[in-house]
């Protein structure tokens, strides 16, 4: 998981493939980003770039 601070928020992430689009998967409460494990390789091996957030998960 990688992390990215801006404005004094940090958000974590997990960064998956390195295509020209990105596909962002966004989860809701009570989820975290483990919900989307079975789809993100699958789409990251068609040529996407695979983007999914969890606010929660950052250090603090």
């Amino acid at each position: 998981m990688r992390a990215n601070t801006g404005n004094r928020f940090e958000l974590a992430f997990d960064d998956v493939g390195s295509g020209p689009q990105t596909l962002l998967l966004v989860h809701g409460h009570p989820f975290d980003r483990t919900m989307w494990r079975p789809q993100v390789d699958p789409i990251a091996r068609l040529g996407w770039r695979v983007v999914v957030p969890c606010p929660w998960a950052a250090r603090s």
